[in-house]
């Protein structure tokens, strides 16, 4: 008679326990989860950091959390599975009464982009393992990865030639420090531009011509496009990565240049066309303005190249324009013989045409990609 009263109280008491944990087991329970930083470059490693706490006496012996996020974020030292695009990433915790746990994920950028944790999946069971509980919490924890500029900068193509006044074919106002020749005297002319060595020479009055310049500019455009013929997305991604880590280097010289720069590129931006379309500006806003554009560029052309191209030059009044690309076709690169200042950097597998106006990057970025060192 003994066992059995033991048995019916043994009962009773694990139906009890079983109860307290479904009604119980989530209340006063907080969960945090949140990135170390906001934004990164690629191959930086920063932390996601989840908090729990568990404000109540009764305890958490098993607590699971589930979540989902790019798999272009590598988790250290986890166990996450990898499907497509995805990475699934789980974490086990054990809370005592009115206990807070802080765990540290150490996690690497491994390409840009804009990643988020939009939910946690929270799994919990009683002390005996015999219910198991679940519940979804918002997290919205984002993070904003950058591309990459050191690649480029190891290409050692750098725009220290922009620097200086360039010449330009008319401006309001001629540059008296930069003399383009002598011409006749005119009465209309001022006596202070008088040239009085050639007036000695060829016994005439004579006067310093005067050049028009400007101070230089630069227009960054990125085509996504990688194939001819190809449908909207882009079928050769890493010409186009790579295309994307050319530009972050560029800006990052404009940086050190104090060089305005415009961007430009015909992909279709979640942001619509006043995203793919930047005016000239400098400073570091303006460039992390254009970062995070690229950091959000998908790999799906708005525009063919050569229209967009075409379009794009005869908009910008840029003394020089640097079109990064992942093929060349001749009709682009015909177009760098009426434009001066018009330069092309190609990173697709296709070598161009021969000639100052085209820069072969391919080999670079496929010796990086071959030695392991790029994402």
């Amino acid at each position: 008679m003994a066992l059995v009263f033991l048995a019916l109280a043994l009962g009773a008491a694990f139906l009890l326990e079983k109860r307290l944990y479904r009604r119980r087991a989530f209340r006063n329970l907080s969960y945090r989860c949140y990135f170390s930083v906001s934004e990164a470059f690629e191959g930086d490693e920063i932390e996601l950091v989840e908090e729990l706490e568990n404000r109540k006496l009764l305890p958490l012996p098993w607590l699971r959390s589930d979540f989902t996020t790019s798999r272009f974020l590598e988790f250290a030292q986890t166990r996450s599975v990898i499907t497509g695009k995805d990475r699934y990433v789980v974490s086990f915790f054990l809370l005592k009464s009115y206990q807070k746990v802080v765990r540290r994920w150490k996690v690497r950028c491994l390409q840009r982009g804009i990643f988020t944790i939009d939910k946690v999946s929270l799994v919990a069971t009683d002390l005996l393992g015999g219910c198991v509980l679940s519940r979804n919490v918002a997290a919205d924890a984002s993070v904003t990865v950058l591309p990459d500029p050191t690649l480029f900068e190891e290409t050692e193509y750098h725009l220290r030639h922009l620097t200086g006044d360039v010449n330009v074919r008319q401006r309001l106002i001629s540059d008296p420090f930069t003399v383009a020749g002598s011409r006749e005297y005119t009465p209309s002319d001022p006596l202070r531009l008088m040239d009085w060595p050639a007036t000695a020479r060829t016994g005439q009055l004579m006067i310093r011509e005067c050049a028009f310049t400007t101070n230089p500019s630069l227009t960054v455009l990125l085509n996504v496009q990688s194939r001819p013929y190809e449908r909207e997305i882009a079928v050769d991604e890493d010409a186009v990565e790579d295309a994307v880590r050319v530009c972050s280097g560029l800006l990052s010289d404009t940086l050190r240049e104090n060089l305005p720069v415009a961007f430009g590129c015909n992909a279709a931006l979640p942001g619509g066309e006043e995203g793919a379309a930047l005016p000239p500006d400098f400073g570091h806003a303006h460039i992390r303005r254009i970062l995070g554009v690229l950091s959000a560029l998908p790999l799906k052309r708005r525009e063919d190249f050569l229209p967009w191209l075409a379009q794009a030059l005869a908009g910008s009044d840029s003394s020089d324009i640097i079109v990064v690309t992942a093929y060349l076709p001749p009709e682009a690169a015909e177009l760098a013989s009426s434009r001066p200042g018009l330069r092309f950097l190609v990173t697709g597998r296709e070598h161009p045409a021969p000639g100052p106006e085209a820069v072969w990057l391919y080999p670079f970025f496929q010796e990086r990609r071959e030695g392991g060192k790029t994402a």
